[in-house]
């Protein structure tokens, strides 16, 4: 593979120019995700599996747009201009999900992905979205993903094995987050929820690490919502009630484990959720149509909220309001670009990122606001 990895850096390197094809779009986003994804793959992160996520993605979008005539200039990149005015006023209606330009607007990505890759890669992407997104934070599932390396390998195998050029990444070990790593690892906790959470952030900042040393602090951008929708949800089950803050977790355990079964299509129960969901909650819903909400909304909680789902946006939001007032728009802004740019929608081809020091700086404060949550 590291052959293969200089091959795709060259090759990455080599699409930027005035004007891009589509497929120089769409294949820049792949290659990156690509690129990060084989240096991750021995880290075993969250970050790993948010890139293998992007490659099926990435490369489906590009199997949709062999049957299609798109004007990239006149399409992508003005929705880019549309993005960055809507980061500005914190609008959470971006426009990374329009696919008009793909003639597909009615899809949704999985079902792209469906479409045009095969129902085994649909399976896979929903179980990448379930464990990339802020659930019952298990080093387990994380795992159990990484098991399907050997698909990712080879799609990646079978795009870009051909070609012949190959570049050395650029490589200067980089340790910025060791003190935020020694900080997590140092503390000693009780409660198991908190250490699982802590050591896939401990995973995560390592790879991020990696990433920076090979110079790929781009995709630090990419995958920040997934660090602060973490910390985010940490936060959001931080119960004062102590018999509450356990029930809640213990139905968001339930709830990640019975979605993961049901996008394997593996048999699954759904009686202890449910007679979690009557302990916390007197609303009192039929068993079936508890079962039909349950398995739609995000992450388990929802249910709870008096019918009215709780969005990630609306998680991460009130979740900065309450710890991060004097910074939220500016976290709010590089997480909703984040958001964008991780789809497959070409954005990040147009999109000039030079705020590496700066997402650094925000990551080591939502690290030091963590460890505040613990005490």
């Amino acid at each position: 593979m590291d052959e293969l990895l200089k091959k795709l850096y060259k090759y990455q390197k080599s699409l930027i120019s005035d004007d891009p094809s589509f497929l120089d779009v769409i294949d820049y986003s792949l290659v990156t995700a690509m690129i990060a994804y084989l240096l991750l793959k021995k880290e075993k992160s969250q970050l790993t599996v948010f890139a293998m996520r992007m490659v099926i993605e990435h490369l489906s979008i590009k199997r949709l747009s062999q049957h299609v005539s798109i004007k990239v200039k006149n399409d992508i990149s003005l929705e880019v201009d549309e993005l960055i005015k809507k980061v500005q006023q914190i609008d959470e209606n971006l426009p990374y999900f329009r696919l008009d330009y793909l003639k597909e607007k009615d899809l949704t990505y999985h079902q792209i992905v469906n479409k045009y890759l095969s129902h085994d890669l649909t399976d896979e992407y929903l179980c990448l979205s379930l464990v990339i997104h802020p659930h019952f934070n298990s080093q387990l599932l994380i795992t159990d993903c990484l098991e399907k390396e050997k698909v990712i390998d080879k799609l990646i195998y079978d795009e870009f094995s051909l070609l012949s050029k190959v570049e050395d990444l650029p490589y200067q070990e980089n340790n910025v987050f060791n003190q935020e790593i020694q900080l997590l690892k140092n503390i000693q906790s009780n409660d198991k929820y908190y250490l699982e959470t802590r050591d896939i952030i401990v995973n995560l900042l390592k790879s991020e690490d990696k990433l920076l040393s090979y110079n790929q602090g781009e995709f630090i951008l990419i995958s920040f919502k997934t660090l602060l929708e973490l910390i985010a949800f940490f936060a959001y089950l931080k119960k004062e009630d102590k018999l509450t803050n356990n029930l809640a977790r213990e139905l968001v355990k339930e709830h990640t484990f019975i979605k993961y079964q049901y996008f394997q299509h593996e048999k699954f129960n759904i009686d202890e959720a449910y007679e979690l969901y009557n302990e916390l909650c007197i609303k009192g819903l039929k068993k079936e149509k508890f079962q039909e909400v349950f398995l739609k909304n995000y992450f388990g909680l929802n249910i709870l909220e008096n019918d009215k789902p709780q969005t990630y946006f609306t998680l991460v939001n009130n979740y900065l309001d309450k710890y991060f007032n004097e910074n939220k728009e500016e976290i709010l802004s590089y997480y909703l670009i984040s958001q964008a740019l991780s789809h497959g929608n070409g954005y990040l081809y147009f999109y000039k990122f030079n705020g590496l020091e700066r997402i650094i700086f925000i990551i080591k404060k939502l690290i030091n606001n963590f460890l505040f949550l613990l005490n």
